[in-house]
């Protein structure tokens, strides 16, 4: 029990320190892949660019909530 509790706020303190950067570059990587599939005629799911997105939006969000301003010009241009 006391491991798993351990591991749980390790496992959130890592993603509060790193959340935002891995969460943007997963949603590149997702992207990435979705781009490189379709030039490949490589059927892709529905599901891989609202990964995509909710990464991009989650990454810039948590960005937020840590520091107080957005990292993304498009985002700070949308929501104030």
């Amino acid at each position: 029990m006391v491991g798993t509790v351990m591991m749980v706020i390790l496992g959130l303190a890592v993603a509060w320190a790193l959340g935002s950067i891995v969460l943007r570059a997963l949603a590149w990587i997702f992207m990435g892949a979705a781009l490189i599939s379709t030039v490949a005629s490589i059927p892709v799911p529905g599901a891989a660019a609202a990964t995509a997105l909710v990464c991009w939006l989650l990454g810039h969000g948590l960005f937020r909530l840590k520091y107080g301003f957005w990292r993304s010009q498009l985002l700070g241009a949308v929501l104030p």
